[in-house]
């Protein structure tokens, strides 16, 4: 994984050297339980989303297949506890770029 300039002032966004990359959150804490995840990004691949590590449990999956960089939305397909967790954010697939994600 690399980080490069994005598309405004002070924006970094990661992208994909090779075939899969991982970016671990530790300590996150949702206000009320979210129901659906936001990933701004582009590229061709997956990017799966799963508390506790890399193997842990998955809770959103989105398909990335846009040249530009938009927003997918996606339902999670796993609960999210009231207790702060890690989550992990796998990417997989061809020159994926990921700029910023949301659960609402």
């Amino acid at each position: 994984m690399r980080f490069v300039s994005g598309d405004t002032s002070g924006n970094m966004v990661a992208t994909t050297v090779g075939d899969e990359a991982l970016i671990m959150v530790r300590g996150v804490l949702f206000s009320k339980r979210p129901r659906q995840y936001f990933a701004k990004a582009s590229g061709k691949g997956v990017i799966e989303v799963r508390q506790g590590g890399a193997t842990g449990n998955l809770i959103a999956t989105v398909e990335v297949n846009s040249s530009q960089n938009k927003f997918h939305k996606v339902k999670l397909t796993g609960v999210v506890g009231n207790s702060p967790c890690d989550l992990c954010f796998i990417l997989k697939g061809n020159d994926i770029t990921f700029d910023a994600w949301q659960f609402k």
